[in-house]
């Protein structure tokens, strides 16, 4: 009974940690969308060409997939229970990642 509640609360506490890693991620990439929107994007108007500012539009949005990404990514390899999945996690991330890469 007692390794029940053992496991159980093992589980639990890799849940919790995965959900927590995973929301970490969110906050971190909506500051880094929310720096990029606003306070780069007013640097870059100061200047006397464009370039910066496409730049700046191209390569905002997979930076922040980029950040989710990693953060879904992180939070599935705490858990325990997919240790038998990490090299399939692992190849799926990395093939996603070069394919976001590849879009800028």
């Amino acid at each position: 009974m007692f390794e029940v509640l053992t496991n159980i609360t093992n589980i639990t506490g890799e849940f919790i940690g995965s959900i927590i890693i995973i929301l970490f991620s969110l906050i971190i990439a909506t500051i880094t969308k929310l720096i990029f929107g606003k306070y780069i994007k007013l640097l870059t108007k100061k200047t006397k060409t464009d370039i910066d500012d496409v730049f700046l539009k191209i390569i905002t949005k997979p930076i922040y997939i980029g950040i989710l990404l990693t953060g879904f990514y992180l939070g599935i390899r705490v858990l325990t229970h997919v240790q038998d999945y990490i090299f399939y996690l692992d190849t799926i991330y990395f093939i996603i990642i070069v394919l976001l890469v590849s879009r800028i």
